[in-house]
């Protein structure tokens, strides 16, 4: 079974100790990863849910099952919701093109899927994981979509043909996030329980560097808006670095639990993260001092800042998407 963040079948069998059998069912849903379109008047929302069935008697003959399906969500940003997309077994990661045009969908069936930024019809799919896909990533020209995979493998297909041009091969553990560069020459990955973050080639498929974090495990890796910095986040902290040595480095340090994502406000003075500890943070990116705390009811997945600077988008364990004003804190709108 693969692995989930929070409630393994272990723990959803002690929920139901008082009340599943007998064909009784768990369901929650959670939202892993936001995206804003360009002009900053949509977000893409990636969600799985759950649900746990107990068939088990009183003998403790029977089964317990668990079944995962995702879904894609384009909300406009005032909150109405613009079209909706099953994609398979959980979307865990969704990135919208430069252009606004359409979103691509890292899924947990070994897929990647490619749908229209506006309404969420599906457009095309890319296959070749031989396990699922937890990241995925959209050069600037809109021409090559990377998946990271469970399989520890990174994948650069042509966009338009839907041909694998590269597998990029190296990461120790499976790749949790996959990033361009703002030039598009370069792509920043994460290899989750490796540690590491490794800088790729686009054009060629070669390893320029290997860095380790010192994050602990390692869950998201996002340039800087001028390409000069990686912010990566960690299961201790996250950390700003240089992104040509991997040194000059700030540590944000500070939130309680996972920090699963990370956003650069669009001038690059701020950073925002997402946590288990049920808040996002946003951060001084030049002296690592906090600005403001966010708090929800649950972990925080998924974080995006919009290009125009306005609004930070969250997804949550709680099954919401949230916007929130940036320079209050105050919440826009849940859905």
């Amino acid at each position: 079974m693969r692995p989930r963040r929070f409630l393994p079948l272990t723990l959803l069998a002690l929920l139901c100790l008082n009340g599943c059998g007998s064909g009784a069912t768990d369901e929650f849903t959670e939202v892993n990863s936001v995206s804003f379109s360009p002009d900053s008047t949509r977000v893409a929302a990636g969600i799985t849910t759950t649900k746990f069935e107990d068939s088990t008697n009183a003998d403790g003959s029977g089964d317990q099952t668990e079944t995962h399906d995702g879904s894609m969500i384009v909300f406009s940003s005032n909150k109405t919701e613009l079209g909706r997309t099953q994609t398979g077994d959980g979307a865990w990661k969704v990135a919208y093109s430069a252009d606004g045009s359409f979103v691509a969908s890292a899924d947990d069936d070994r897929k990647i899927r490619m749908y229209d930024g506006h309404t969420a019809e599906f457009i095309r799919i890319f296959v070749d994981g031989k396990e699922g896909f937890l990241s995925t990533a959209i050069s600037p020209d809109g021409n090559i979509i990377a998946g990271g995979g469970r399989d520890w493998v990174i994948r650069l297909w042509n966009r338009q043909t839907g041909a694998l041009i590269k597998t990029l091969t190296g990461h120790r553990e499976a790749i949790r996030s996959v990033a361009f560069s703002p030039n598009g020459k370069s792509l920043a990955s994460t290899g989750w329980h490796d540690g590491t973050v490794r800088i790729w080639n686009v054009e060629t498929g070669t390893l320029i560097r290997e860095i380790s974090a010192q994050v602990g495990d390692t869950y998201d890796a996002q340039w800087s808006p001028d390409g000069t910095r990686l912010a990566v986040a960690g299961s201790e902290a996250v950390v700003l670095m240089d992104s040509i040595s991997g040194t000059t480095r700030t540590y944000l340090e500070g939130q309680a639990f996972v920090i699963y994502g990370v956003a650069w406000s669009p001038d690059g003075t701020k950073v925002a993260t997402g946590a288990g500890d049920a808040t996002a943070i946003i951060w001084n990116a030049t002296s690592g001092d906090q600005v403001r705390i966010i708090n929800h009811p649950d972990s925080v997945f998924g974080i995006a800042w919009s290009p125009d600077g306005n609004k930070l988008a969250t997804g949550s364990r709680d099954g919401h998407v949230r916007l929130w004003d940036p320079n209050t804190g105050s919440l826009l709108w849940r859905q």
